[in-house]
C-alpha cells in the first residue's frame, strides 16, 4: 500500500470515529421525554432525521423525524397531531396516538412508564407485541419471535452470547427516545 492511500485510510477511519461520538453525544443532549409525541428539539426541522435503527447483520433499517417514519418496511406519516397514517410491514391503515396508546384498526398497543423505564404492549395485526426499554437493554417480542439484547455500546444493542443486534444513531440512542417514533420503527424492524 502506498504511503499516501494509508494517510487517506487514516483520515477516514479518524471522521468517522468523530462522527460516531458526535452522534451519540447528539442523542444524549437532544433525546425527547416518553411519552409526548410533539416534544423533540426545538431547532428540529419536522423532517429532519432525529434517529436511526439499523438491523445486523441482515440490515435491515428505519430512521425517523418528528413527524415521519421511514424505511424499506414503513412509511408512516403524522396528518394531523396524534393521527398516524401509513403502512407498517403489511399494515396499512391510520393510528390514533395518545400518551398512554396507539390505536387503529387491528392495532391496539398501551404504554406504561416507569421512571425511565417503559413497556408498550398489546396486538398489532392479531400479533401479541411487547417492546420493553431499559436502560441497559430492549426487549422485543413480536408473535413467536423473541429478543431480549443487552446495551453493549451506547449504540448497539445486541444478543448475548450471539444473536441479532440492532445499531440505533442519534434520537434511538437516547434514554427516553421520541415516542410513538421508535415504537413504529421497531415493529418495522422486527
Amino acid at each position: 500500500m502506498r504511503p499516501g492511500s494509508i494517510i487517506l485510510a487514516a483520515l477516514a477511519l479518524a471522521v468517522t470515529t468523530a462522527a460516531r461520538a458526535d452522534d451519540t453525544g447528539a442523542a444524549k443532549a437532544g433525546a425527547a421525554v416518553l411519552p409526548s409525541s410533539t416534544s423533540s428539539p426545538p431547532s428540529a426541522s419536522p423532517d429532519e432525521i432525529l434517529g436511526e435503527m439499523v438491523m445486523l447483520p441482515a440490515g435491515g433499517s428505519a430512521s425517523y423525524a418528528t413527524s415521519r417514519v421511514v424505511g424499506p418496511t414503513i412509511n408512516m406519516t403524522e396528518v394531523d397531531k396524534g393521527s398516524w397514517k401509513g403502512r407498517i410491514r403489511d399494515y396499512d391503515g391510520v393510528l390514533e396516538v395518545t400518551e398512554k396508546r396507539i390505536a387503529g384498526a387491528s392495532f391496539n398497543l398501551v404504554l406504561d412508564r416507569d421512571g425511565d423505564e417503559w413497556v408498550c404492549q398489546g396486538t398489532w395485526d392479531g400479533k401479541r407485541v411487547r417492546i420493553a426499554l431499559a436502560k441497559d437493554g430492549l426487549t422485543v417480542r413480536v408473535q413467536n419471535r423473541f429478543y431480549e439484547m443487552t446495551r453493549v455500546a451506547p449504540d448497539l444493542y445486541a444478543t448475548q452470547p450471539v444473536g441479532p443486534g440492532l445499531r440505533v444513531k442519534g434520537d434511538a440512542a437516547g434514554k427516553a427516545p421520541l415516542y410513538p417514533q421508535f415504537v413504529l420503527a421497531v415493529l418495522a424492524l422486527f
